[in-house]
């Protein structure tokens, strides 16, 4: 009998957000033949009471976010220690630290396989030309002399990717993100009074519009608050709720109330009950400018959500243009508001679609799907290397 694949898994962090539910997915659908540590610079508590729940072991190290000589080498040499006193199969990072810290690994410890998911690539997202050339040369040196496997979340980042010489396609693997559907199933009510928790006691239970996002630029939430104005001619009684926390958020709480919509739109924070939220919701908008595969549209689906949507990235192969929703173009307010607007216009419709998206979602984008797919890269990539 074979022991279990040795798997350390390196996230730069664990905090709120769609790479840290991607982690947690697959640490709960693991079967018994993936033996996990995760190794983060920090983790929610949640995230821990979870790992804690499965019988994970979480080692916190420092990764700081930006490139910096002193302090990368001095976690790069606590990565590698680990690597060594754990005797691991395989190192699978996230997000850009993690996968530099695994780059360095891979070149210096060739008896680990070192797998990058890129969740979204930076070349790719960058609008500036100089941004793009900086991150070329920085994702190209991790994917294509330093993994032994890049994994990409859509077939649209993937392609990207090989058009850009960023990874050889021997070493690129598509395994779209999935979703635990238990977590939404509709037999579990949102708690009594949320609504007027959120919203207030004056909300008259008109359609509830809600975004689930970081309030970072390349999620496009200026488009959003530039819609609204056609949105509440429309649909007075409309709001919108943004579930996330940023930078920009009191840029756009002042961009809201100098365009007179900031009664229709309202920033909660960060949340730990989102599938609270998609339960009292009508209607998912995602306006993002550069995007993976989203797991917040995901969510949506699962709790039958129709979803409109940016034409970026991977989104269009989640939502179907006037199947499960709308696709518009990105940082175009009217057509956002044109697709939200003739959604609303439609219980029926919206219905509809809803009861499409998860469907789509069940047959193509569950946690067992993903799940099942990674497994067997491992086994490939332990096979490939005459390990088992």
């Amino acid at each position: 009998m074979t022991r279990p694949i040795r798997l350390a898994l390196l996230v730069s962090r664990m905090d709120v957000g769609g790479v840290p539910d991607h982690v947690m997915t697959l640490i709960d659908g693991f079967s018994d033949q993936i033996d996990v540590t995760l190794i983060c610079d920090s983790i929610h508590e949640d995230h821990k009471a979870e790992a804690d729940r499965l019988g994970v072991t979480v080692i916190t190290m420092p990764m700081k976010r930006l490139i910096g000589g002193t302090s990368d080498l001095a976690s790069f040499r606590m990565l590698r220690t680990l690597m060594r006193e754990g005797n691991f199969d395989i190192l699978h990072t996230h997000m850009s630290k993690a996968a530099l810290l695994g780059a360095l690994v891979g070149l210096t410890k060739r008896n680990v396989i070192v797998v990058n998911t890129g969740h979204n690539f930076g070349y790719i997202a960058m609008p500036q030309i100089w941004k793009k050339a900086i991150f070329w040369a920085y994702d190209r040196f991790i994917s294509s002399f330093a993994h032994d496997a890049t994994v990409a979340v859509s077939q649209t980042v993937a392609d990207m990717a090989l058009s850009g010489h960023l990874i050889p396609r021997k070493r690129l693997h598509v395994i779209q993100n999935g979703v635990r559907l238990s977590r939404f199933e509709v037999a579990n009510p949102p708690p009594e009074g949320l609504k007027a928790e959120l919203l207030g006691p004056s909300y008259s239970d008109g359609p509830l519009i809600l975004c689930v996002a970081r309030l970072v630029w390349f999620k496009g939430l200026h488009t959003l608050v530039s819609a609204l104005p056609a949105i509440a001619s429309a649909h007075p009684d409309a709001r919108v709720l943004v579930v996330g926390d940023g930078e920009l958020r009191e840029e756009l709480v002042r961009q809201a109330k100098d365009m007179g919509v900031e009664n229709t739109i309202v920033f909660v924070g960060e949340r730990n009950d989102v599938p609270d939220m998609l339960r009292i919701a009508d209607l998912f908008v995602l306006p993002s400018v550069s995007e993976g595969l989203p797991i917040s549209i995901l969510e949506a689906m699962a709790n039958r959500l129709p979803v409109v949507a940016t034409n970026v990235g991977g989104i269009p192969e989640l939502v179907r243009d006037g199947e499960t929703g709308a696709l518009v173009p990105s940082g175009e307010p009217h057509s956002l508001a044109r697709a939200v607007i003739e959604l609303l216009s439609s219980p029926e419709k919206m219905q509809a679609a809803g009861a499409a998206a998860r469907a789509r979602l069940e047959t193509h984008f569950s946690q067992e799907i993903m799940v099942a797919k990674t497994e067997k890269l491992y086994q490939n990539l332990l096979e490939r290397s005459g390990r088992t």
